[in-house]
């Protein structure tokens, strides 16, 4: 996923909650900004949601996230 934060934009953090996953499932999300990873079940990403910052104006995040076997 691709999200981006225009120049006037007062708004720097939101919450995503995703859709279509395998609740019983965990998933690997990778911030292209971060190292490493995070491991989060298909069930908190679709309930309680991802939190996305991003402080610089304009700016942007890439996160991409795979189904772990």
């Amino acid at each position: 996923m691709q999200a981006f934060r225009r120049e006037k934009s007062p708004v720097f953090v939101t919450l995503l909650r995703l859709n279509g996953l395998d609740p019983a499932a965990q998933y690997k999300l990778t911030n292209f900004d971060a190292k490493g990873f995070t491991k989060v079940s298909g069930r908190e990403l679709m309930e309680s949601g991802l939190t996305l910052e991003i402080t610089n104006k304009p700016g942007a995040v890439i996160i991409t996230y795979q189904r772990v076997k």
